[in-house]
């Protein structure tokens, strides 16, 4: 019986290979694919090597992966890189997070940083955990997960305290995160939702604010959620976890958007790429990547490069309220990018970098301009690398 199930998959797949590639169908018949099922698990091994590794573009080829991993019903992908919990949410397990992160070194390279400022800047360094939350993310039992990454980030806001860093630690009591899983994360994406970023937003300013009231000033009304409109768009939420497995393995969510209602003039400046056009707007126009907006009634949309530009590197956001102050240096990774819109509401004027993406000596060149209130340093636990803190060595 197992043999012809094994048999059944190699069908399917070799089927939908040539439907994809418009290649020869292979006459082969039942008894000798049930032989060939022998070698399933290295079938298996082989579609993981060829078809994974395939660019996300390559979304038939994808789904020709996807569709072996439901004839199979599996419950992970990427041998187990990508997995579903007992809810159907798709995490990722961190194989690739070095075993020996020298905390101390990241909190003296902050304080390096902190003695750099101008004499009024303030230094903040914002974490929060990521989509894998322990005792919250319900993983299948015998499935690997991020356990040690949720540690490693109260190793640093130790060693943060030591060196007198100030920061914002975002995550909540255990039972605060059960209660809002579903609406801070999307099943198919590894980034906070629209909901999670805007309160995250709230908290940063809240915190600068407190530390420097007569610097940053902003209206009340941008930190309340009921002065903005939410907009669902049915299942265009296909997720960087969705698009990395393939469009059938996990069903796609549905986009959540927040605008404000008030009046917004932003204005928007690519540093990274002089090519990308500087435009002046409300929110949806500056925040949301134009390109994608044009295509967001299409299957074409990809909402995973819906903000700004196709790759967020160096930006600045600029407030034209004039009754809006305090400048902010923000220093992210990929995972705060949703953040950045609404903490331009309550500034006037928002550089973004993401760390990643830039050479230490850039980073360490702006700051030196001195041209901040404040700079913030933010990321989920799984950025805790060497690459994160690669600055003021």
């Amino acid at each position: 019986m197992k043999k012809k199930q094994e048999a059944v998959i190699l069908i399917v797949v070799i089927s939908l290979i040539t439907i994809v590639t418009g290649g020869v169908l292979l006459q082969s018949t039942f008894e000798e694919l049930t032989q060939l099922g022998k070698e399933a698990p290295f079938v298996q091994s082989e579609v993981e090597t060829i078809l994974v590794d395939q660019p996300p573009s390559e979304e038939k080829l994808r789904s020709i992966y996807a569709t072996l991993l439901n004839v199979q019903g599996k419950k992970e992908a990427r041998n187990f890189y990508i997995t579903k919990t007992k809810d159907d949410y798709l995490v990722s397990a961190n194989y690739f997070s070095q075993s020996e992160l020298d905390f101390r070194t990241y909190a003296k390279r902050m304080k390096k940083m902190e003695q750099a400022l101008p004499e009024k800047a303030e230094l903040l360094y914002v974490g929060t955990s990521g989509k894998f939350i322990p005792d919250v993310t319900k993983v299948r039992d015998g499935y690997p997960n991020d356990l040690f990454n949720d540690r490693e980030m109260d190793e640093l806001f130790l060693e943060l305290s030591y060196y007198q860093i100030p920061t914002l630690d975002l995550r909540k009591s255990k039972q605060r995160e059960r209660l809002k899983y579903q609406q801070n994360y999307y099943r198919s994406h590894s980034i906070w939702t629209e909901s999670a970023a805007f309160e995250a937003a709230v908290s940063i300013m809240s915190t600068l604010q407190t530390k420097q009231p007569t610097t940053f000033m902003y209206e009340e009304i941008v930190t309340q959620r009921q002065a903005y409109t939410e907009t669902v768009y049915p299942e265009k939420m296909r997720g960087d976890l969705l698009q990395a497995t393939g469009n059938s393995f996990i069903k796609a969510d549905d986009l959540i958007t927040l605008t404000p209602k008030f009046k917004v003039d932003l204005s928007y400046k690519n540093l990274s790429d002089e090519e990308d056009f500087a435009r002046t707007g409300d929110f949806k126009t500056v925040v949301w990547n134009p390109l994608q907006v044009s295509e967001l009634k299409k299957e074409t949309f990809d909402p995973t490069e819906m903000y700004y530009s196709k790759d967020v590197e160096h930006l600045q956001l600029t407030n034209n309220n004039s009754e809006v102050k305090g400048k902010l240096l923000l220093l992210i990774d990929d995972y705060f990018v949703p953040v950045v819109g609404y903490l331009a509401l309550m500034a006037q004027e928002v550089e973004v970098m993401v760390i990643e993406e830039n050479h230490a000596s850039d980073i360490e060149s702006v700051i030196a301009s001195g041209n901040f209130d404040a700079i913030v340093v933010a990321s989920q636990a799984p950025s805790l690398q060497e690459t994160f803190f690669n600055f003021y060595k």
